[in-house]
């Protein structure tokens, strides 16, 4: 399997990436990659503060988990042009609420997802 990879977050998906057979010239291969775009989590800590844990994935990664977040912002990599489904979970001592979101990043673009507490 032949992947490519450039900045600033172009990649080949696993399911495009063409097969290279072995002791075979493999001429003519064709790499596809695919443009990155970022989603913008903003963390906003409302009026009465809390203490919360949160998890949040649904990004190119398993996923985080924040212990007591303030206002924060975090910035992750998504692939363009694909429908996601972003999920958080915040957990005020012990009572879980789960909420999601869908995205289609442009290539190259940003999208912010709000996630007051």
């Amino acid at each position: 399997m032949l992947k490519a990879k450039a900045p600033p977050g172009y990649l080949t998906d696993w399911a495009d990436a063409p097969e290279l057979t072995a002791g075979r010239k493999n001429t003519g291969l064709t790499v596809p990659v695919l443009a990155p775009a970022w989603v913008r989590f903003v963390l906003v800590d409302e009026l009465p503060k809390s203490r919360i844990n949160i998890h949040i994935q649904g990004y190119n990664s398993s996923g985080e988990t924040l212990q007591y977040p303030r206002d924060t912002i975090l910035t992750r990599p998504l692939l363009a042009n694909f429908r996601t489904g972003l999920l958080w979970v915040i957990n005020d001592q012990g009572v879980e609420k789960a909420s999601t979101v869908f995205v289609q990043p442009a290539p190259l673009d940003t999208v912010t997802v709000r996630i007051p507490f």
